[in-house]
C-alpha cells in the first residue's frame, strides 16, 4: 500500500510566522530596543527619548530619530562620560551581547502561547 504525504510549506511558514508576530514580536522588540540603548551615545537624551517616541515594538519598528543619529551611529568617538557602554553601531553592539538572550525570549514567548 502507498501514500503520500503532502505539506503545505507555505501555510507552516505563515502560521510560524503568525505565531512569532503575535506572541514574540512585541517583547522582542522591546528588549532590543532597551538593549541597545544601554549602549546608544547619551549628551542629553534626546537620541534615547527619540527611539521611545518613534519606535513601535508592536509591529517590529524601532528608530533612533533625531538630526544626528545617523551621523552618530556610524562616525566619531563616543563620549563614555555619561554612559560607559556608548559605543558606535549601538545595535550591532547589543546584538553581539544579547543574541542568545534575543533568542531564547523569543523562544519562550512563543511556547508559552
Amino acid at each position: 500500500m502507498a501514500f503520500k504525504v503532502v505539506t503545505d510549506k507555505g501555510g507552516i511558514r505563515q502560521r510560524v510566522q503568525g505565531e512569532f508576530e503575535r506572541k514574540a514580536l512585541p517583547a522582542l522588540t522591546q528588549q532590543i530596543l532597551d538593549d541597545s540603548n544601554d549602549f546608544a551615545r547619551f549628551d542629553s537624551g534626546a537620541l534615547i527619548a527619540s527611539s521611545a517616541l518613534h519606535s513601535d515594538p508592536n509591529s517590529g519598528h524601532i528608530e533612533w530619530r533625531t538630526p544626528y543619529a545617523r551621523r552618530v551611529y556610524y562616525t566619531g568617538t563616543p563620549a563614555r562620560d555619561k554612559h560607559h557602554n556608548a559605543s558606535l553601531r549601538w545595535v550591532e553592539v547589543a546584538r553581539r551581547t544579547h543574541r542568545k538572550d534575543w533568542e531564547t525570549l523569543a523562544n519562550k514567548r512563543i511556547k508559552e502561547g
